[in-house]
C-alpha cells in the first residue's frame, strides 16, 4: 500500500551502512567491534546508526525468530552524546 506505518518498538531515526556498501572506516569500526565482542568480523550484522530525539524511544523487545536457527546472539551498543 506504500502507507508508512509507525514502528511499534522503536521511534528513532534510522540509518545502515550495507555490507556490501561498507567504506574503510566503517570496517574498521565493525572490525573494533567484532575484537571488543570475541565474535567473527563477519558474523556481524551491518552497522546501524540510531538517532533519539526528545520524546522518541526504543522499547524493550526481543531479536528472536521463531523457528529460526540463526538467531543474534549479541547487541553491541555505542552511544555518541553532546558533552
Amino acid at each position: 500500500t506504500r502507507l508508512q506505518v509507525p514502528d511499534p518498538i522503536r521511534t528513532s531515526d534510522i540509518a545502515a551502512f550495507p555490507l556490501a556498501l561498507e567504506q574503510p572506516a566503517i570496517h574498521a569500526i565493525n572490525l573494533r567491534i567484532a575484537s571488543a565482542t570475541g565474535t567473527n568480523v563477519r558474523a556481524g550484522e551491518p552497522l546501524t546508526i540510531l538517532r533519539y530525539r526528545p520524546g522518541q524511544q526504543y522499547r524493550p523487545h526481543l531479536d528472536t525468530l521463531p523457528g529460526e536457527r540463526n538467531q543474534r546472539v549479541a547487541t553491541m551498543l555505542i552511544y555518541l552524546n553532546d558533552g
